[in-house]
């Protein structure tokens, strides 16, 4: 699959319910199980020494799953169907407790797509933000936003309908900007928002608020929360975050200024570092720092300013 063009959604077999309940019982088909807080059902593999070394998104048998509601996710490499199933939150299955369990049964364990996403492969990681993100989105929008009827769940997952109105309810998608801001030396200005863990810091972020392009947000948020004024910027990535349903646009960003003086806006921000890349590493290596999830635009923000190998440099903080 190419990251770039992601894998084939084919869009119209959602349309076709019968081709749907047929497909959940195919041999061919992958079915996984996801969550709306993210989490997953994974296989877990180890290397000689015992360490865990990949993961992969555990099928489910046909029986599985069957009583929760199934989404169509796309189609994987080879053409055969992928699709989920949308388990209560804290109620994914984990493995049996039977003699007569498979070597791949006892491999399965519950798995956050936050913490451990950056495991999983090209397919499987984009299988898992699809099916979390539709999960998040059924479970925030029971209702009709035009007459508060219950909606119900129509097109394999991907549309929402109103007995009551008839109106089509489709997923949404809420835009934000996060930039690696660094000033006239090139140094890196980082953040500690004051709802997280102390030490951890990470590249500011925020929503794109109505009327406003993407590169009037990235300013506006930099402003806002650094008190410091983004003379350049430019495009680096986009990610999708189902937490809950975000398009994360990641910028490089800069500030024209060798010596900057940010200024925490004492609410959201409440520490701000400025740091060269050998400060950086003293941070990280002494434990002072927490960085942002392996799986997030935020961490590949930051390793495209590091500029070395960023899981390198985080495996020795002892």
């Amino acid at each position: 699959m190419s990251e770039l063009w992601g894998m084939n959604r084919d869009p119209e077999t959602r349309l076709d319910s019968e081709e749907c309940v047929r497909l959940w019982d195919d041999p061919t088909t992958l079915r996984i199980a996801v969550t709306s807080r993210g989490s997953l059902l994974a296989l877990q593999f180890h290397d000689d020494c015992g360490q865990s070394e990949s993961l992969r998104l555990a099928p489910l048998s046909a029986d599985e799953g069957r009583e929760y509601p199934h989404m169509f996710i796309g189609r994987s490499d080879d053409g055969s169907a992928i699709m989920a199933a949308v388990y209560p939150d804290d109620e994914l299955p984990g493995s049996t407790d039977t003699a007569e369990k498979s070597a791949e049964d006892s491999r399965r364990r519950p798995i956050g797509l936050r913490e451990f996403g950056h495991l999983l492969s090209a397919q499987d990681c984009q299988s898992a933000w699809i099916g979390v993100a539709l999960a998040a989105w059924h479970n925030r929008e029971p209702f009709c936003s035009r007459c508060g009827h219950a909606t119900e769940l129509a097109q394999a997952g991907w549309v929402r309908t109103c007995p009551g109105c008839s109106a089509l309810h489709f997923p949404r998608t809420d835009p934000a900007v996060i930039t690696a801001l660094r000033d006239g030396r090139d140094r890196i200005i980082l953040a500690h928002n004051a709802s997280w863990p102390e030490g951890r810091y990470s590249t500011i972020a925020g929503f794109v608020e109505a009327g406003e392009s993407l590169q009037q947000a990235v300013v506006r948020e930099v402003k806002e929360e650094t008190n410091l004024d983004v003379v350049r910027m430019e495009f680096m990535d986009s990610q999708p975050w189902p937490f809950p349903r975000c398009l994360m646009v990641a910028m490089r960003s800069w500030v024209d200024e060798d010596d900057p003086h940010p200024l925490p806006d004492g609410k959201e921000i409440t520490d701000i570092l400025v740091l060269s890349r050998d400060e950086f590493e003293d941070k990280v290596l002494s434990g002072g720092m927490l960085l942002p999830a392996p799986v997030s635009v935020s961490w590949n923000l930051i390793h495209d300013w590091y500029g070395r190998d960023l899981s390198l440099l985080v495996s020795k903080v002892s």
